[in-house]
């Protein structure tokens, strides 16, 4: 009986130290991804009721409706809709570190998530994955950040030391890849 390495279905199962440590960071940067995501999601439908204090007063199936179609967008139209409305700092253009966010995001979910098996097989795989999620995993915690500061504002919540939200997205990245 003839037997041949499939070309489709997974086969290598091996594992070890550096293997791990790479999906750990990979799964880590998804997670960032994803929480990033569901914050401006968030941020989407709670500066919504804010300008539409009417939605407010409506049956809560509307309210309700609202919310979904809201939340329902893709992640560049909340950013296009929300991000005119952060107060300017000079020198820093907020409403473009949140695009690169977003794009960050999705190099992550949709391109170094899917070749992942192939690219950490191997020693050179393992290296450039590092070294091309870094770069997006600090782009996603800058948004993150972002994100979070203006959420955190919104909902009366208390902020945290301005030492931790400068460097938050330090504190991300060394997460993320268990520095």
């Amino acid at each position: 009986m003839l037997t041949m390495k499939p070309d489709i279905f997974m086969d290598d199962f091996s594992s070890d130290v550096e293997k791990d440590a790479s999906y750990a960071s990979l799964g880590r940067a998804l997670a960032l991804a994803t929480r990033f995501e569901m914050g401006c999601r968030t941020l989407a439908k709670i500066l919504l009721l804010k300008i539409n204090p009417e939605l407010r007063l409506e049956s809560i199936e509307q309210q309700s409706e609202a919310l979904r179609a809201a939340g329902d967008k893709r992640l560049f139209a909340h950013i296009r809709a929300f991000g005119p409305r952060f107060q300017p700092i000079p020198g820093v253009d907020i409403e473009s570190l949140l695009h690169e966010a977003r794009e960050a995001r999705n190099v992550i979910a949709h391109q170094i998530a899917a070749g992942a098996i192939d690219m950490l097989s191997h020693e050179d795989g393992r290296r450039w994955l590092r070294e091309h999620l870094e770069r997006q995993v600090r782009a996603v915690a800058i948004g993150d950040r972002i994100i979070s500061v203006a959420l955190t504002t919104l909902t009366n919540d208390l902020m945290p030391a301005p030492s931790f939200v400068k460097d938050y997205d330090r504190a991300v990245t060394s997460w993320v890849f268990n520095t």
